[in-house]
This record gives C-alpha cells, sequence and structure tokens, in this order.
C-alpha cells in the first residue's frame, strides 16, 4: 500500500493564523520578556484570553 497520493492536511500554526495579531502586541510589548521569549508573559496572557488593542481584536472566538 502507497501513500504517494494521498495529501497531508496539517492545521494551521498558531502562529500563522493570528500572526497579525501577535505582530500588534509584539509592537506594543513593553514589559520585560524572558530570555528566548518574543513576547513577555503578560503579552502571552492577553493573546490567550483575548484583549482589543487599537482595532485588533486578539484571538476572537
Amino acid at each position: 500500500m502507497h501513500n504517494e497520493n494521498k495529501e497531508i492536511n496539517q492545521k494551521p500554526l498558531t502562529e500563522e493564523l493570528y500572526k497579525e495579531e501577535l505582530e500588534a502586541l509584539k509592537k506594543i510589548d513593553n514589559n520585560n520578556k524572558p530570555k528566548n521569549w518574543v513576547l513577555s508573559p503578560q503579552a502571552v496572557r492577553d493573546f490567550i484570553l483575548g484583549k482589543e488593542l487599537e482595532n485588533i481584536i486578539i484571538k476572537e472566538s
């Protein structure tokens, strides 16, 4: 049995789905970030819980 012609459909990465929202958070994030983090813990919390920023709603469900 060969799987050569089957397409593999993967769910897009969260980073890709919410690229604009993450970039908006990154621009206004003035808090301290742990080593190797792009966003601060506060910005991550805002992303997960949802926060409205200048005409952009972070992660509306």
